[in-house]
């Protein structure tokens, strides 16, 4: 397939999206129209791919904002999104990659954002389809969001940097893992409870690999499971 991604800057186009936001999380608190026009204009940028014979059949979006890390000035990747009908054509992938063009191409040295540790789907792509690494877990960072992913859990997110760069490699040895559920939101349907313990497990067992200097060197599919090693500064670039 022939797909297009292309920048958004026209209100027109700009207001489709927060109807995209509700099909893809079924949140009532999508990002409305005139801030995706302020993004677009004062230093971020909304993209959207579509095969190239239908430009006005979308298959996904992505908004980044710029923002601010402890380096200085960053692309913020605040949501990449894949409908539902377009998700086993690489569109996620072409979207991350084309937000990684466009920030390199207006200097930014790399982009962030979030995402749930619960899901091993997106930590999968994350760290061994894109390469991105961990910068660090934030508990309950955005509040109850109470959408079709989190729905009334906690929003523990880890923190994304990427550079482009290509995933490490599988590691040889590692000095912790730190396992998580298949399909969480399957769990969370069969046992509420035990999905709240593991919410909670993930989170310590996180915040005390991370506090005692260990870094997240890959993920493992089956069982889903973060890997975690002390790393020399030079191994991660």
């Amino acid at each position: 397939m022939d797909l297009v991604v292309r920048e958004l800057r026209d209100p027109a186009e700009l207001a489709r999206i927060p109807q995209l936001e509700l099909e893809v999380w079924g949140t009532g608190d999508p990002v409305p129209t005139h801030m995706l026009v302020v993004i677009a204009h004062t230093g971020g940028v909304v993209l959207v791919a579509h095969p190239r014979e239908a430009p006005g059949d979308w298959y996904g979006f992505a908004i980044a904002l710029l923002a601010r890390d402890e380096n200085g000035l960053v692309l913020h990747s605040h949501e990449v999104a894949t409908l539902a009908p377009y998700r086993s054509l690489g569109v996620g992938r072409r979207l991350k990659d084309a937000e990684w063009e466009w920030a390199r191409a207006h200097g930014f040295s790399h982009i962030e954002w979030t995402f749930d540790p619960l899901q091993a789907k997106n930590a999968w792509f994350n760290l061994r389809r894109l390469g991105a690494r961990v910068k660090a877990y934030r508990p309950n960072y955005y509040g109850r969001l109470g959408d079709r992913l989190s729905r009334d859990r906690p929003t523990d997110r880890l923190f994304m940097i990427w550079r482009g760069e290509p995933p490490l490699p599988e590691p040889e040895r590692v000095e912790r893992t730190i396992t998580i559920p298949p399909d969480i939101l399957a769990l969370e349907d069969r046992d509420p409870e035990e999905a709240a313990r593991q919410v909670e497990r993930v989170r310590s067992e996180f915040l005390d690999a991370l506090g005692a200097g260990l870094q997240v060197v890959g993920f493992r599919r089956d069982p889903p499971a973060y890997l975690l090693r002390a790393v020399a500064g030079d191994e991660r670039g």
